[in-house]
């Protein structure tokens, strides 16, 4: 075997580095570029946020149990400047469309027992099991967490 070939697919230790560094730097750029488009984390999804957050306090188990659940999210977890309203609700035995619980905090932190949210509210839901007061342990319905937020 020849000297050449052993120095074959070496390179300097500087050089290295340097490559190493710059691809480093790109994967950063890359990463706080698609956080700040990314659904979820912009202000254009802020009402998907507050859903999940709602989700995660109110009925994390996947059922909302109107005897022991609390519909509200905590004042740190709620977005600055926006109105959030939620709602949970099911299906009546006549057929309607019941409220079980629901939630209401201004931008500046106040809570208050009822509001209707004016029409460009953005809103977002997702399916949630309900358990009532009034009926038999296990037993649980169809029901839906909506949220509806809006600036000042």
């Amino acid at each position: 075997m020849s000297r050449s070939s052993s120095r074959r697919g070496q390179t300097e230790p500087l050089g290295a580095l340097a490559a190493v560094f710059a691809v480093g730097v790109g994967l950063t750029i890359y990463a706080g570029f698609v956080a700040d488009v990314s659904p979820g984390v912009s202000d254009r999804a802020v009402e998907e946020t507050v859903l999940e957050r709602a989700w995660t306090d109110a009925g994390a188990d996947g059922i909302f149990d109107e005897s022991t659940d609390d519909l509200s999210v905590p004042p740190g977890r709620l977005p600055d400047g926006y109105n959030v309203y939620l709602e949970v609700t099911t299906l009546a035995n006549d057929g309607d469309r019941e409220t079980v619980a629901s939630f209401f905090v201004d931008a500046a932190g106040n809570s208050r027992s009822s509001v209707t949210p004016p029409p460009e509210a953005r809103s977002a839901s997702r399916p949630i099991g309900v358990h009532l007061e009034d009926v038999p342990a296990g037993d649980v319905r169809g029901g839906r967490l909506r949220v509806e937020v809006w600036s000042r």
